[in-house]
């Protein structure tokens, strides 16, 4: 037999329901974001609300428990893992200002094009003076602000100015060639 302890944050609430005529209980932990549901022996659970804390008791080879152990190994790698883009930018004059507390990112590409675009749940963070990072739990959500975000100045092929993604290929195209003579 082995024990798992599992402490989850604060942030998670857990929820434990048990039928008259099952011998097992449905626990659910969840927040705004992650949820996850357990079936579990009543003989193999112990609860601490106060400490939120979920003690298991697992059998070494049966199938159910690793099974179950993998589950919640997964879950706990959720809990702290970002997926995260960066994003480059080039030009003369070109500048960002982040406002970390209004969650908003104001570009300033010329006088006359100034886009400010909002951030809800990304997390941003400043590279270099044409660099920054955008981190969040979902790639979906990423995805769309960051297409939105290298939508604001797309690349000048001539010239090589303008914001794009870090592994993005750009091919710079020849201008005109003048007739000197």
């Amino acid at each position: 037999m082995i024990f798992r302890n599992v402490y989850l944050p604060v942030i998670f609430n857990f929820l434990c329901i048990k039928t008259n005529n099952e011998k097992t209980v449905h626990v659910f932990v969840y927040n705004n974001v992650i949820f996850l549901k357990l079936k579990i022996n009543t003989k193999n659970l112990y609860l601490n609300k106060e400490t939120n804390n979920i003690k298991l008791l697992f059998d070494e080879c049966s199938n159910t428990s690793i099974y179950m152990n993998n589950t919640i190994n997964k879950f706990l790698k959720n809990l702290y893992s970002y997926n995260f883009l960066k994003i480059k930018f080039k030009g003369k004059g070109y500048k960002i200002k982040i406002l970390r507390k209004k969650k908003m990112i104001q570009f300033f590409f010329g006088v006359s094009h100034i886009k400010i675009t909002f951030l809800k749940k990304i997390i941003i963070k400043k590279l270099s003076k044409y660099k920054f990072l955008l981190k969040s739990k979902s790639i979906h959500r990423l995805k769309k602000i960051s297409n939105k975000i290298v939508n604001v100045r797309k690349i000048n092929p001539y010239t090589l100015r303008g914001l794009r993604l870090s592994k993005m290929v750009i091919i710079k195209r020849k201008g005109k060639k003048g007739v000197w003579i």
